[in-house]
């Protein structure tokens, strides 16, 4: 308990040093943890004393409250484990969603000025989306962009990019399968074709080596899990 303000004191003074104090904010933020409001009497001390500003945030994970059960297990499949094995890891509480201005205003009521201050934080970094948006020309009536752009600077493009179909860059790209519905081999089989001049073979050799690569580890997850192994069906 001890180290654990003097901790927070250091890592503020490295951070103060390495961006200066006017870059810098200290955050409080609450999901209903029992220890939250001492947390953020320490945080706000620290901040007050050591003259950087203090901002009220959400800590955000999760846009609505029912969310909260989804959350957690993609919190436990991000550390690959059970629910059960990364439970003491999760939030009991389910507040770490996006909360209304008012919301903030009641919960943060102790420490005031914080949420006023996110606000002012958040305007200053907003900008118009369409800033970003590409200025892309309008597509004419029934015409999609791929209709637009005409066809010799999309070959050109996918050539600088995968290079030629002869001669690919990047193994596979070009690799593209057709069917003839009229023509058979003398095998019997369907006619392909593989324009980059990999064989139709050395595809179903790779599809063939990844299919196994995926039922050997959905066996190891299922021996873990106790669950019975997987079969293929013939």
């Amino acid at each position: 308990m001890d180290e654990g303000p003097r901790a927070a004191r250091r890592e503020l003074e490295r951070l103060v040093d390495a961006f200066g104090r006017a870059s810098l904010v200290v955050e409080l933020w609450d999901h209903g943890v029992p220890d939250d409001v001492a947390r953020n009497d320490v945080l706000a001390h620290l901040a007050v004393t050591s003259n950087v500003d203090l901002v009220a945030t959400g800590n955000v994970h999760y846009a609505t409250p029912d969310a909260f059960a989804r959350a957690n297990v993609l919190s436990a499949i991000r550390a690959r484990q059970s629910l059960e094995e990364v439970q003491g890891w999760l939030n009991a509480s389910p507040l770490a969603y996006l909360r209304s201005d008012a919301e903030q205003r009641r919960r943060f009521a102790r420490w005031p000025g914080v949420v006023d201050r996110a606000g002012e934080i958040g305007a200053s970094l907003s900008f118009d989306l369409r800033l970003v948006a590409p200025n892309l020309p309008s597509s004419p009536p029934r015409r999609d962009e791929r209709a637009v752009l005409p066809r010799g600077p999309r070959r050109k493009g996918a050539t600088e990019r995968y290079g030629t179909r002869d001669g690919e860059r990047v193994p596979a790209r070009g690799v593209r399968s057709t069917t003839s519905s009229g023509s058979l081999g003398d095998s019997g089989s369907r006619g392909t074709s593989s324009p980059s001049g990999t064989s139709p073979s050395s595809v179903d050799a790779r599809t063939s080596t990844v299919r196994a690569a995926v039922r050997r580890r959905t066996r190891r997850c299922a021996s873990r899990s106790g669950s019975p192994t997987p079969t293929r069906s013939s």
